[in-house]
């Protein structure tokens, strides 16, 4: 696996499995500048983290809410975090957006040791999903992540940026860790654009106008020859 470099470095690497249609996730570093700013991660604001929902997490229901309103500034912080339940390293995660969105890029730190995450799976626009589906169904994208990320560092794992498109929900299935019986995560951030359209039902207003054949025309008085 490659490793995750600093932040005023860049890198790419195999990412160490057979790669597929769908795999497309080369880890590379941010630029400082915006890193530092937060403006990487300008899809922070669009996550819809009320309506965000976990699979075989730990904790209450507001624990992915937490991790989801995590900034990119606090994301060596351990807590909050996200964790799988004991004994199954597996987690289904559902990330909603306000507004479609393109993806970019995905960044996601474990908390550390053997249950930082090593493979997950990301799948785009499923109204539902359970682990059976996760197993079988063909990801957007498959993530081999890197085992460590250093302090004040970060890896970001592109997309395959025509899968990304007019996004508005993402399912990640962290299907493996490596080598602990609990998976935690305690960073999940999101590169890309907004849109400005906004999910809203839309009225439709509908002009009647008359039709010819809805009046009948005026009879004629018949005449004759005098």
């Amino acid at each position: 696996h490659p490793l995750p470099m600093p932040d005023n470095h860049s890198h790419s690497g195999p990412c160490g499995h057979a790669h597929s249609a769908a795999c497309d996730h080369t880890p590379s570093a941010l630029d400082p500048a915006s890193a530092a700013s937060g403006d990487a991660f300008a899809l922070f604001s669009s996550i819809d983290t009320l309506s965000a929902s976990a699979l075989n997490a730990a904790g209450p229901p507001s624990a992915v809410a937490a991790l989801l309103a995590k900034p990119y500034a606090a994301r060596h912080e351990p807590e909050p975090c996200l964790r799988s339940g004991d004994g199954d390293p597996e987690m289904l995660v559902r990330v909603p957006f306000t507004v479609p969105v393109k993806v970019k890029a995905v960044s996601l730190i474990g908390g550390g040791g053997g249950g930082n995450p090593k493979t997950v799976k990301v799948f785009v626009n499923k109204e539902a999903m359970d682990f059976a589906a996760a197993e079988s169904t063909e990801a957007a994208m498959v993530i081999e992540c890197v085992d460590e990320v250093p302090e004040g560092g970060h890896v970001e794992y592109p997309t395959k940026f025509t899968r990304f498109q007019n996004v508005t929900s993402l399912w990640l299935f962290f299907q493996e860790n490596y080598g602990a019986d609990t998976t935690t995560v305690q960073y999940l951030g999101f590169k890309g654009e907004a849109t400005n359209y906004r999910r809203e039902a839309v009225q439709t207003v509908y002009e009647l106008r008359p039709m010819a054949a809805d009046h009948k025309a005026p009879e004629s008085t018949p005449g004759g020859i005098l």
